[in-house]
């Protein structure tokens, strides 16, 4: 597995910030468990034929949070069987990729620079919890097999969390209306046979928590 190798960088520090406080309590309370997760994710993504993976059985709120840490990797992920037995299983998209930074990295970062990180990204509109206020978005779609939003996006290193989406498609958080701006008039409608870009403020917390809620078919 693979993530940013300094963790205290500012990079590091609002990738950290875009992880749900539910979910980095959980990487503290069970790191054994999250391991597992990540190496099923990890394994998932590097295999050259794998498009499907399934995790074993676990309780009804592990699933839940394991819905939204595939977001971060940019997988679909849905629930079957019946309890005891009920388990997800992960399914890889063609822009499926490693986060910035792991789940298990950010829980070991400083909690003093994690809380300022989170409180940071919250007035931005980034992360799990949303200020009431502006966030900026970008929305791609029509991805090709090569598409790679690191490198699209290079040179707004440390100012965006990629946030999931759907099939053939991923939603950017950007971390100001300044970086939005600019990189609405650097990448403009998109490259023809590689991606497509709209990009639209969402000015609530409301309208945020809809438009990147998991797709339909997802259960816990």
């Amino acid at each position: 597995m693979t993530g940013l190798a300094d963790p205290s960088a500012p990079a590091s520090q609002l990738a950290a910030a875009a992880y749900d406080p539910a979910l980095l309590a959980e990487a503290l309370r069970a790191p054994d468990w999250l391991a597992q997760v990540e190496q099923a994710m990890a394994e998932l993504l590097i295999s050259p034929s794998a498009k499907r993976s399934s995790l074993p059985p676990m309780a009804a709120r592990q699933r839940e949070l394991v819905h939204s840490l595939a977001l971060h990797y940019s997988l679909a992920s849905h629930s079957y069987d019946s309890e005891p037995k009920r388990h997800i299983d992960l399914f890889r998209l063609p822009h499926s990729a490693m986060p910035l930074l792991l789940l298990s990295q950010a829980a070991k970062m400083n909690p003093a620079a994690l809380a300022e990180a989170q409180q940071s990204s919250s007035e931005a509109g980034i992360g799990g919890a949303h200020a009431e206020g502006a966030c900026w978005q970008l929305h791609f779609s029509d991805l090709a097999p090569s598409f790679n939003l690191e490198r699209v996006l290079s040179q707004f290193q440390g100012h965006y969390a990629a946030c999931g989406g759907g099939p053939g498609m991923v939603v950017v958080r950007m971390s100001d209306e300044k970086t939005f701006q600019r990189a609405r008039a650097t990448l403009g409608g998109g490259v023809r046979g590689q991606y497509r870009v709209a990009a639209a403020p969402v000015t609530s917390a409301s309208q945020t928590a809809t438009s990147l809620s998991a797709p339909p078919t997802r259960q816990a």
